[in-house]
This record gives structure tokens, C-alpha cells and sequence, in this order.
């Protein structure tokens, strides 16, 4: 069997897990047990938010130093410090937040990350009388029905992913940020608030335990995503 294309190394990265931990618990039970923080830990641009912005550039740029050192890598591990920068870009209104510069609007509202996006495609569609429910099942069955058609593929994937992990953490990462958009979508109240800083903070701990368990291997060893092979 061959070696892994993302050699884990768990030495390196179990005070990374720790740290990570530490850090959500530490949040967790300073918004349970003093209620004058939960505003500061939930607002914009509050502790967590800037806590998840510093993670994802860390993220990118520890997966960056990584993988120029390591060279050949698998080409699907620069996913890694990519989704590190975007995650960075999504904290920051990538840079207006920093830098000043003028966001783009529609109907007037600033559009500065893929929450605005979400919320841009909510209106456009109960615009069409289309509501959460029905967009839900409509994606759910899309998704279903692509799941279907690519079935044999699909069974492929696992042992790939088992020798790409990078992918892997990517894809816990995307799942994270998207149940956050979600409960920011539908979430009113400052507990709903706070999960949803919790989550995107979490996500990034999924990429900074990635970062450190990359281990290149030979470019020959590299296999294409399942997805792309014939069935």
C-alpha cells in the first residue's frame, strides 16, 4: 500500500489539538459563567471574531511554510492554506475591515462576506416567494440526486481522503463554517450568536491541527480526486 501523500505526524500536532481545546472550552465557560462577556465574545469584531481571524491566517501561512519546504506535494494540499486565507478574508471583509476601502453594496447594504451572500440569495428567493423550507428541500434534493448519479465514484472517496488528509480538514473546516452560516441565518438570540462564533472558531482549529499534520510525499505518489476518474 502506498505511503500517505499528507504524512500525518501526531507528535507535532497533539499540542496544537490541546491548545485548541483549551481555547473553545476557555470561551465556552467564560459566556456560561459571566454574563458581562457574552457581549464582547459575540459581537462584530469582538474577542472570538478577531480570535478567528488570527487562527485562519496562522492557518495559511504555518500550511504555506509547510508545503513550500516540503516539495513535491500533492496539489490538493494547497486547499489547505488557501481555505486558512479565505477563512482570514471572510473575519475581515477581506481587508476592508483593516484597510478601509469601500465594500461592495446592493439595496444598500455592504456585501462583505459569504454570510451577506447567503442573506442576498434569502431575499432574492422569498422575492420570489420561495421560503427556507422549500429552498432547503430543493438543495437537499440537488444534492441528493448528484449523490446518486456519482455513487461509484463516490465510494472511492474515502480511500482517497484517507491519503490526502489535508482534503479532509478542508472539508471538516467548510462543514464548521457552513452550519455557522446557517445558525447566523436563522439565529436570533446572543446564545445563537455566540455558537455561531464557537463554530467558525472551530473550523479554524480544523485547519491549524491540519496545518501541522502535513507531511509531503513524492509528486509519483500523488492520486487524482476520485471524482474526476472514469467510473
Amino acid at each position: 500500500m502506498a505511503a500517505s501523500a499528507d504524512r500525518p505526524t501526531a507528535s507535532r500536532s497533539e499540542p496544537v489539538t490541546a491548545a485548541v481545546l483549551i481555547v473553545l472550552a476557555a470561551l465556552a465557560a467564560a459566556y456560561l459563567a459571566f454574563p458581562g462577556l457574552r457581549e464582547p465574545l459575540t459581537r462584530e469584531d469582538g474577542v472570538t471574531e478577531w480570535l478567528t481571524a488570527a487562527g485562519s491566517l496562522a492557518s495559511g501561512i504555518a500550511a504555506l511554510v509547510v508545503l513550500r519546504r516540503h516539495r513535491p506535494q500533492p496539489r490538493w494540499s494547497w486547499l489547505l492554506p488557501l481555505a486558512g486565507f479565505v477563512g482570514f478574508g471572510e473575519e475581515t471583509a477581506y481587508g476592508a475591515r483593516i484597510l478601509g476601502f469601500p465594500l461592495p453594496q446592493y439595496d444598500g447594504r455592504p456585501i462583505d462576506s459569504l454570510h451577506d451572500v447567503f442573506d442576498l440569495g434569502e431575499g432574492i428567493l422569498a422575492d420570489l416567494g420561495i421560503g427556507r423550507a422549500s429552498a432547503a428541500a430543493g438543495a437537499l434534493l440537488v444534492l441528493a440526486i448528484g449523490a446518486l448519479l456519482a455513487r461509484a465514484r463516490l465510494r472511492r472517496l474515502p480511500g482517497w481522503l484517507r491519503s490526502h488528509p489535508a482534503v479532509g480538514f478542508v472539508l471538516g473546516w467548510a462543514f464548521l463554517s457552513l452550519i455557522a452560516v446557517g445558525l447566523d441565518l436563522v439565529g436570533t438570540s446572543i446564545g445563537a450568536r455566540f455558537a455561531e462564533e464557537l463554530l467558525e472558531l472551530a473550523a479554524v482549529g480544523v485547519l491549524l491541527i491540519g496545518a501541522t499534520r502535513l507531511r509531503p510525499e513524492p509528486a509519483e505518489q500523488h492520486g487524482e480526486l476520485p471524482l474526476e476518474e472514469a467510473a
